[in-house]
């Protein structure tokens, strides 16, 4: 079973959640790019993600940016504390990384009862999630 999500739909769930619209676009088939920018004089920032690997319902992610949002991005974990939730995301400021544990996301607890992630894959417009159902 195939499920997507559209960058558009992503970004206006984002904005929604977050008050921020980053843009959205496909670097390869594992990797996306996602920048945002502040505006009042500061540069755009732009972080790739990709798609390392998928063990069970653990995403693992890697992220590459310049090192000085590098810098920013080890601060604002530190500064986050116990506010990243630990049962949805682990970070790894040191390697870069991040686990998203798909389980610990309350609103895919009834989903994930039936299908599990096979993999995660990106096209120019959309988000691919192939699962199985268990």
């Amino acid at each position: 079973m195939n499920a997507s999500v559209t960058y558009h739909e992503a970004q206006e769930f984002i904005l929604k959640q977050f008050n921020i619209k980053p843009e959205l676009s496909m670097m390869d088939g594992r990797t996306i790019c996602v920048s945002y920018d502040p505006g009042l004089l500061l540069p755009t920032v732009r972080v790739d993600i990709h798609i390392e690997a998928i063990q069970e319902n653990t995403i693992i992610l890697t992220y590459r940016c310049i090192p000085a949002l590098a810098l920013l991005v080890q601060g604002a974990v530190k500064l986050l504390g116990d506010r990243v939730p630990v049962d949805i995301m682990k970070i790894d400021t040191q390697t870069r990384s991040v686990q998203v544990l798909v389980d610990g996301v309350k609103q895919l607890k009834e989903a994930l009862k039936y299908v599990k992630i096979q993999d995660i894959y990106f096209e120019s417009d959309k988000i691919n999630a192939d699962l199985l159902i268990k």
